[in-house]
């Protein structure tokens, strides 16, 4: 299969300090909220029960993908089953569970679950855009039993981009084979009190598969998020803050489940049957995201309400003359009335379906750090609890 090339890049990076900054005399002192993580960073791993792994962003603008099975292949136990060649619906598994649509992982991003219906229907064909990732954390065994619902095989928490601590902005435009481009962008900044961030990431493509009618097999797909952060004045030894995060992506991706029979695809593997030009799924997907933080030097607590809606319209060939596609590709010489209509060289009667349907889920969680102990004995009591 051949991949795209990426001929053109180009970033452009711009950190500037702002006055505003610096505390003034007698200004109160506000600690920045933190994005919520589960591990923390590389450093914590060793106290994390289990097996974990993180995946920072260096790492990610290091290989410069936009692929998540491409990018997560480092993680120990975890393997991937690629489909579309762009990891637009990842298969990921984790310690051999099962791959398709990564069902039996808990996906997370920014610490909230992100499946359209994570409790009944996690393979709702939804996943967050890679190329805007600032990090991914992977975690196994004892560690996925806190995240939920899929705790056998473990749990995946992909980090949006954070809200920058100074004035800071960030630029990177792609070009290459099959008319791809990308353009990934954002910029914020932080004064200590209020700070803000707006992110988008554009990216489309005419597809490297190869249709027998010489139509496009490829995508188009937008991504946009805001977050806006207000620290309060400290109150005592506590001090709060609350941020919100407001995203919304688009994707219209001409792909296909119609595959090929063995006998074409030794010959071409790239090559779809004009038949399937019409397949594509068209998906809306919005996120409102508020978090508060309450914190002292020995308790933090965080609470979080949100609400993910997501639309997908999947329009696909279904039967050929009646017959299922399955079975005509298993057995194209048994069915062959039926593989000479697939493919263009005879008359016949074809049934598409709009696999249209509408996800609602939103919910709260909260979640408690307490240390306990003095001198040199001291515990960490973590608690939580979600409603979804």
């Amino acid at each position: 299969m051949k991949n795209t090339i990426v001929v053109v890049a180009a970033s452009l990076s711009l950190c500037v300090s702002a006055a505003a900054q610096q505390t003034l005399p007698g200004q109160p002192v506000v600690a920045p909220m933190p994005e919520v993580t589960i591990i923390g960073n590389r450093d914590d791993i060793v106290e994390v029960p289990g097996g974990a792994t993180v995946i920072t962003a260096d790492d990610i603008l290091r290989f410069n993908q936009t692929d998540i099975q491409r990018i997560i292949r480092s993680a120990p136990g975890v393997t991937v089953q690629v489909e579309d060649g762009y990891g637009l619906r990842p298969n990921l598994s984790i310690r051999g569970t099962a791959s398709e649509r990564s069902a039996r992982v808990t996906l997370l991003e920014d610490g909230i679950l992100i499946a359209p219906a994570p409790y009944s229907a996690p393979a709702a064909y939804y996943f967050p855009t890679a190329g805007r990732l600032a990090g991914v954390e992977v975690l196994k065994g004892p560690a996925t039993i806190s995240e939920g619902p899929y705790t056998v095989g473990g749990a995946i928490n992909l980090l949006s981009t954070p809200i920058p601590e100074s004035r800071a902005g960030f630029a990177n435009i792609q070009l290459g084979d099959d008319a791809t481009w990308r353009v990934h962008a954002h910029y914020g900044d932080d004064n200590g009190k209020f700070g803000w961030l707006v992110e988008t990431h554009q990216w489309g493509s005419d597809g490297f598969q190869e249709l027998d009618n010489g139509g496009d097999t490829g995508l188009s797909k937008q991504d946009y998020m805001v977050k806006l952060r207000y620290a309060f004045d400290p109150i005592g030894d506590w001090s709060h803050s609350l941020e919100l995060k407001l995203q919304h992506a688009t994707e219209n991706s001409d792909q296909s489940y119609l595959g090929l029979t063995d006998n074409d695809f030794s010959a071409n593997p790239i090559r779809r049957y004009g038949l399937s030009a019409l397949d594509n799924i068209d998906t809306t997907h919005d996120q409102v995201l508020l978090r508060h933080r309450l914190s002292s030097k020995s308790f933090e607590l965080t609470t979080s309400v949100y609400n993910n809606d997501f639309e997908r319209d999947w329009f696909k060939i279904r039967r050929v003359n009646g017959t299922r596609l399955h079975r005509v590709l298993a057995d194209p010489a048994g069915n062959a009335a039926d593989f000479a209509t697939l493919t263009g060289a005879a008359g016949g009667t074809l049934n598409y379906r709009h696999n249209a349907r509408s996800y609602e889920a939103y919910g709260y969680q909260i979640e408690g750090d307490n240390i306990i102990g003095r001198g040199p004995v001291v515990h960490t009591l973590t608690a939580g609890a979600r409603y979804h």
